[in-house]
């Protein structure tokens, strides 16, 4: 059997990628994480402001403070390959 690790979304925000990540990591305390990963999607305005407030109002999403009236918990497993 192989590990299966969980892995739950901290943020959820829109605009140049790599200036956010920077940004965030120097704004946030990520210190209580073991591993941080990013993923996206890219998504013309319009439908990433959708997209992002859609998922706000369902899930609670730690690090995101405005807008953020959702309570479920979104997560994924990945396997060990995967997060390798």
């Amino acid at each position: 059997m192989h590990d299966t690790f969980l892995m739950k979304c901290l943020y959820i925000g829109k605009g140049n990628l790599n200036k956010r990540i920077i940004s965030h990591f120097e704004r946030k305390n990520f210190s209580e994480e073991l591993l941080v990963y990013f993923t996206f999607i890219k998504l013309k305005n319009r439908k990433t402001k959708y997209v992002e407030q859609l998922l706000l109002d369902i899930y609670n999403i730690p690090y995101n403070k405005n807008g953020n009236s959702g309570t479920k918990i979104l997560y994924e497993f990945f396997s060990q390959t995967e997060v390798d």
